[in-house]
Order: C-alpha cells, then structure tokens, then sequence
C-alpha cells in the first residue's frame, strides 16, 4: 500500500509540474486588416516583463514604455498588407500579453474611425 502511495504522489508532482516552457523568449505577433489598407497602427500591449518590440519584414515598429507592465507601439507599413512584430518577453511562462487597438493610420494618412475587422493577436 506504502508503493502505491509513493508511486501516486511521485505522479502528481510530475503532473504537476507541467510542460509549460519558462526563460526568455520573442512572441510572434500579427495584424489582419480585414481587407482595411493600414498604414499605421497604434497598440497598447499589457502584460509583465515586456521587453522590446520589433518590426518584422516590412512593418516597422516604435515602442515605449507607459508603466512597468504597459507598454504603447506604433507599427507601420508600407504597404498597407498585414504587419508583422514580435514582442520579447523576459519569462513566457507569464502567459502571453494582451493587446489592445489604441487607433489606426490608412495608407492615405487619414484616420480611421471603424476599427472593425482589424486583429492582433500574439503567440509563441
């Protein structure tokens, strides 16, 4: 009976511990437009430990801080195609960060006002 608990706490702990990669890592984040020409778009990205934000392929991207866990990014595109970025974070075990739409640019530099259709979204 003594195995059998042995075996069944050994088990838990092992369960418990989960597969869940921790440590540094660069999360890859996308815009979709929604067939909506951007040329600019304004993010506010939420989460702890965020590091830098960077551009990939032809989206550039301008970040800084606005709290400890808060930071604001511009990303801009040329071509008004879906944007690219990542997001580096200090611990990936911390989940991934949310991201919210602060407002948008079109190609023709005019605001745009419906934001419907536009999504960001960040992952490993």
């Amino acid at each position: 009976m003594k195995r059998v608990w042995a075996v069944a706490a050994v088990a838990l702990l092992v369960s418990a511990c989960g597969d869940e990669p921790s440590g540094p890592a660069n999360l890859n984040g996308t815009v979709t437009t929604g067939g909506v020409p951007l040329g600019a778009l304004v993010v506010e990205i939420s989460g702890r430990d965020i590091g830098r934000v960077e551009g990939v392929g032809e989206t550039r991207a301008v970040a800084e801080h606005q709290t400890a866990d808060t930071k604001r990014a511009i990303l801009v595109s040329a071509t008004g195609e879906a944007m690219r970025f990542t997001v580096h974070v200090e611990d990936q075990s911390l989940g991934s960060p949310t991201v919210a739409i602060i407002g948008a640019i079109g190609l023709e530099n005019q605001p745009i006002t419906n934001l419907t259709g536009i999504r960001v979204g960040i992952e490993r």
